[in-house]
C-alpha cells in the first residue's frame, strides 16, 4: 500500500505539472483502488469518516439520478461512485500556472 501511495503522489504532481500521460495513470490507478475502496465503504466503513462520508454523499446522488448498475443495492452504485470520486479528484488537479499565484500548487 505504502508503494501505490508513492505512485500516486509521484503521478498526481507530474499530472499537476500538466503532464497528460501522467495524469490518465493516475486515472487509472485512481479507478482501480476507488473501486475497493468504495465498496469497503458501502459495506460498512473504511475506518476513515470524512471519506465514508463522501462515498455516501456520491451514491446517494448516483441513486438519485439513477446511475446503477445490474445486482445489489449498494453493488450497483460502486462503479459510478467510483467514477464521481475519481473525476472529483482529477478535477483537483489543474496544471499549475506561473500566474496562478497562491494556490494548492504553492505560491
Amino acid at each position: 500500500m505504502h508503494e501505490d501511495k508513492d505512485l500516486l503522489e509521484i503521478l498526481a504532481a507530474r499530472a499537476a505539472q500538466g503532464s497528460a500521460e501522467a495524469a490518465e495513470q493516475l486515472r487509472e490507478e485512481l479507478r482501480t483502488q476507488l473501486v475497493h475502496m468504495v465498496r469497503r465503504a458501502l459495506r460498512g466503513g473504511t475506518g476513515n469518516a470524512a471519506f465514508d462520508t463522501w462515498v455516501l454523499t456520491e451514491a446517494s446522488q448516483a441513486a438519485a439520478v439513477g446511475e446503477d448498475r445490474p445486482g445489489g443495492e449498494a453493488e450497483r452504485l460502486i462503479v459510478p461512485v467510483a467514477q464521481r470520486l475519481c473525476q472529483s479528484i482529477m478535477d483537483g488537479l489543474r496544471p499549475c500556472s506561473p500566474l496562478a499565484g497562491s494556490t494548492v500548487c504553492g505560491p
